[in-house]
């Protein structure tokens, strides 16, 4: 869900994660506790954070939008 090579745009993207996560958090996240949900936000940022390094592309667009 979170491959950096998909062809959908980061706002879809964002919008099933969050819906899956949602899920996911409610179902599971008081039996296994909030630590492992802590471990699980930073995997998913991480994983963003390498999609959108991705979808810049060209040195000076990432340069524009670290800034």
């Amino acid at each position: 869900m979170t491959g950096r090579s998909r062809g959908i745009s980061m706002g879809k993207k964002l919008k099933e994660l969050t819906v899956f996560l949602r899920g996911w958090i409610n179902y599971f996240g008081i039996a296994q506790g909030y630590q492992k949900c802590i471990y699980l936000d930073c995997w998913i940022r991480r994983r963003l954070r390498m999609s959108y390094w991705k979808n810049w592309r060209k040195v000076r667009t990432k340069v524009r939008n670290l800034l």
